[in-house]
């Protein structure tokens, strides 16, 4: 809650006076803080639904926003004039206008929860595993919530606000055009967005493991000349040029080649590099494919399997 230094002017309330709706709540929220209460920063595991303190705190919030109706207006008296900057909504689409304000105010708390993300990943021992580790307890969140809102018989004030949580993440893929049509109160558009950052979250974790993953298998993979390099180590093209040779059959190299692509999943387009390299080590002119580097990466490949 954002607490104003010094007295507002009559020059301000003229400023206030001049602008549209939109304006007014932009200003309001710049000199007094639109929101009145102290929430955390974030709370996408509703640890809240398990502490006491943490639940009463929101109750008490709950019910003094409901007996206050002052709570969007400030009111100064300066000597002999009265100055008031009030932005209480009376149409539905300033009504919708200051819902959406006041839930991104509470959405900006993403780049926290990004930034941290990005933080426990730098020091991770194993990046995917830690990705996979957040995204289990993410989804035990969901799961566990949907649970619970499943059972009969409940309607304390922890499960009404457990709903607006799990509605607010239902509602990052489906939408919920009721959730601003209607004046909400500070901690339902609090909770709200708590629901839409977690169901964020877990996306932006999925998108950042595959990318993750994806990095590691093309990290993994070996370019075509030491394919090349692993197969000849192994002796399989030798054997195969033996076979294609008791067979007689001339003219044989267009065919191994396809038959390499075939082994090594190597795009068929690759053709003529894999012909091109057999046939160098053929004609004994292979010395850029066995290069030192690539002999030595494929004896190190070959010690883990004990073949080298």
């Amino acid at each position: 809650m954002q607490n104003h230094s010094q007295e507002p002017t009559s020059g301000l309330l003229e400023e206030f006076r001049n602008l549209d709706y939109q304006g007014k709540v932009r200003l309001f929220d710049k000199e007094f803080g639109i929101v009145p209460f102290e929430f955390p920063e974030y709370d996408i595991e509703a640890s809240w639904y398990r502490n006491e303190l943490k639940t009463s705190q929101f109750i008490d919030i709950f019910h003094q926003d409901s007996r206050d109706n002052n709570l969007l207006q400030k009111n100064f008296q300066i000597e002999k004039e009265m100055l008031s900057f009030d932005i209480r909504p009376l149409s539905k689409l300033e009504r919708i206008y200051l819902n959406q304000y006041i839930l991104q105010k509470f959405l900006d708390a993403r780049q926290t929860i990004n930034d941290q993300v990005k933080r426990d990943i730098e020091v991770a021992t194993d990046e995917i595993k830690y990705l996979e580790a957040r995204i289990d307890t993410l989804v035990t969140v969901v799961n566990w919530t949907k649970y619970t809102l499943e059972q009969p018989g409940k309607s304390s004030f922890r499960i009404k606000f457990l709903t607006i949580f799990y509605n607010g993440f239902k509602a990052y893929n489906y939408g919920n055009d009721k959730m601003i049509t209607i004046r909400r109160k500070f901690l339902e558009l609090f909770l709200y967005a708590q629901g839409l950052l977690l169901a964020e979250h877990l996306g932006d974790l999925q998108k950042t493991l595959e990318k993750y993953r994806d990095e590691k298998e093309t990290k993994n993979e070996l370019s075509l000349p030491l394919k090349i390099v692993l197969l000849k180590e192994l002796g399989i093209i030798e054997t195969l040029k033996q076979k294609f040779k008791q067979r007689h059959i001339e003219g044989y190299h267009n065919q191994l080649a396809d038959l390499i692509c075939l082994i090594t999943s190597e795009n068929r387009k690759n053709h003529q590099s894999v012909l091109d390299y057999v046939t160098a080590l053929d004609t004994g002119t292979s010395t850029d494919l066995l290069n030192p580097a690539n002999v030595k990466t494929i004896k190190e490949e070959l010690e883990k399997y004990q073949l080298a």
